[in-house]
């Protein structure tokens, strides 16, 4: 039920409440008759009167039903320090509590601090001042000062391939190679760079920042198959082998 709605139910409650007083003091004259009409007590219609005496047609209305007095309230001067506390240094509600324990020997829990400052509509801290800014990429200006180099193994139609990636950081150039895993790699270094230069470690002047080292797998023996994984025929003729040799 929204705001609006509240406040015409409230209105129209304290309209038929003030039909009821009309109704003593013009028809009856006499409480019991006037509460027995009704259906209600005699101790809410002097209520009611009392309160329309007081305080007119708004007296009435319902009143809040919370009690009228909370022993356990924050004090409004430690909320106005906490709003204060919020609006200077942005923090939230756990650092404010220990700020207040530090330097003005208050404890609020944390909490606490959070239903104040929801009840005061305190917006959230941002957090895009805490957030790292994007890193700034270095200035170079001469091609082949720096080389991201880069590998990836890949398979393409059951074979397995290795791919070269150079990325010049001047230019921002980029060279791709494929290589077969079948060709003899024992040192591979980043492909040429633009201007026909390449990335020799020979060269002091141009230093790259990773040196791939690939060499070929190790050749193992390969043992034979066992005699029951093969067919009938080569099975009879490896048993009988050793009785030729004999």
């Amino acid at each position: 039920m929204g705001h609006s709605a509240k406040a015409r139910e409230q209105e129209r409650k304290a309209r038929a409440r003030l039909r009821v007083l009309h109704h003593y003091e013009q028809v009856t004259r006499n409480v019991s008759r006037t509460c027995r009409f009704f259906g209600i007590s005699r101790t809410l219609f002097y209520r009611w009167r009392d309160r329309y005496q007081q305080e007119g047609l708004p007296g009435l209305q319902d009143g809040p039903r919370g009690p009228r007095y909370h022993p356990f309230t924050t004090p409004p001067q430690i909320v106005a320090l906490i709003l204060q506390i919020r609006r200077e240094r942005q923090y939230g509600p756990l650092r404010i509590s220990f700020f207040l324990q530090r330097y003005h020997n208050v404890y609020v829990s944390a909490h606490t601090i959070h239903r104040i400052l929801k009840r005061h509509r305190v917006p959230h801290v941002s957090r895009k001042r805490y957030r790292p800014g994007p890193r700034r990429r270095r200035e170079l200006h001469v091609p082949g000062q720096s080389v991201q180099v880069d590998v990836k193994h890949l398979k393409l139609g059951g074979r397995r391939f290795y791919q070269f990636t150079a990325i010049d950081e001047a230019t921002r150039y980029l060279c791709a190679q494929l290589d077969p895993l079948g060709d003899r790699l024992r040192r591979r270094i980043a492909p040429p760079l633009p201007g026909g230069h390449s990335a020799d470690p020979d060269r002091p002047w141009l230093r790259v920042r990773h040196r791939l080292h690939l060499a070929p797998p190790r050749s193992r023996p390969r043992a034979p198959p066992h005699p029951a994984r093969l067919p009938g025929k080569q099975r009879e003729g490896r048993a009988q082998s050793p009785n030729r040799r004999g």
